[in-house]
């Protein structure tokens, strides 16, 4: 898929993607997909070639039912034509519920062995301040259920350090990588980072912290 339907302030993809024109959201067909990676699996993986594929979807799975049942095609297909390629995506917190266990089964039957999740903080403040209509709780959900399931990246979405971290902040973060499993040199070093389309840019100026 091409776009994103969040708005996260610290982010440019929502605009970035739609600077053409067009739908927020725009998505192949399962079958075309599906059509791509047998070919991938048929010319090289199936030779002998290492591989694994990385998605780069802004967020593979979303949370509406057919944004998932997009993702459960694809598996399904790939699995019914006995492709295996191993492969990681992108996704949300609230992208994924007690619910899931089902369509993560299917992922992984089909090759996936890591899911990279923007969780950007551990802080309720923080993940207010930039807009991610995710709370610390769902945050923590997400992290269990993919723990549970063994598809949690080692390194995924983490900015620990920013304009409107404040030490309680740097606090809540750190207990929540440690928590998770997560506390590794890259999730505990991550900074904001400003690109040209980002939301927070002008708030930033308005209050003198750029």
């Amino acid at each position: 898929s091409r776009g994103c339907l969040n708005n996260c302030s610290f982010c440019n993809a929502n605009k970035f993607f739609r600077l053409g024109g067009g739908k927020a959201l725009r998505k192949r067909s399962p079958e075309n997909v599906v059509d791509e990676l047998t070919l991938i699996y048929n010319n090289y993986i199936s030779k002998g070639l290492q591989a694994k594929v990385y998605f780069y979807d802004a967020n593979f799975v979303t949370i509406d039912k057919t944004g998932k049942q997009w993702v459960r095609e694809i598996a399904e297909g790939l699995v019914k034509r006995s492709v295996y390629i191993p492969f990681e995506i992108f996704a949300r917190a609230d992208s994924f519920s007690n619910d899931d266990d089902g369509l993560i089964n299917i992922m992984k039957k089909a090759g996936l062995e890591s899911i990279f999740i923007g969780f950007e903080s551990g802080s309720e403040d923080v993940l207010d301040a930039y807009n991610k209509g995710v709370s610390a709780a769902q945050n923590r959900r997400a992290a269990e259920i993919l723990k549970k399931h063994a598809v949690l990246g080692v390194t995924n979405g983490f900015i620990m350090f920013g304009p409107y971290v404040t030490f309680k902040g740097l606090k809540e973060g750190a207990e929540f990588l440690l928590l998770m499993g997560q506390a590794s040199f890259w999730n505990m070093s991550q900074r904001l980072q400003l690109f040209p389309g980002i939301a927070l840019i002008e708030k930033l100026k308005q209050e003198k912290l750029l």
